[in-house]
């Protein structure tokens, strides 16, 4: 009867063993499961933030007029621009003044048709103030 005892009991040893592990892949599904289903949730939450503040964005981005600058260009009266030259410092201004005859000399020469053979090449060539200003 020892032996039956001894087999006896490592029969239930053994099958103790494989409740235990199965009982822990049932404890391990179960945890699995539910951090499963807590990451989708949070998956949607960080879903649903992303998108909301996409859309805040885009809304923000229309309602700013920026597409229109980009589409149109910027337009200064030149009031305006004569505002914002009161804040150059003088080397600025002279800078600015050296470039702005440059441009007058290159808008003007574009608009003007070259002289035909035969005539006079010495008539005055400059820019009027309709010519400069737009």
């Amino acid at each position: 009867m020892d032996d039956f005892n001894v087999t006896d009991s490592l029969k239930k040893i053994l099958m103790a063993g494989f409740g235990a592990v199965s009982t822990g892949m049932e404890k391990s599904q179960e945890v699995l499961d539910k951090l499963a289903e807590r990451g989708e949730s949070a998956y949607e939450q960080a879903k649903s933030a992303g998108k909301e503040a996409a859309d805040k964005l885009r809304k923000a981005y229309e309602e700013s007029g920026i597409q229109e600058l980009f589409d149109h260009g910027i337009k200064f009266k030149k009031e305006d621009l004569l505002t914002m030259a009161d804040a150059l410092s003088v080397e600025d201004i002279l800078w600015l003044q050296t470039e702005l005859a440059a441009l007058a000399v290159k808008k003007a020469s574009a608009q003007q048709p070259a002289p035909a053979a035969g005539e006079d090449a010495g008539q005055s060539t400059a820019p009027n103030e309709e010519d400069i200003c737009g």
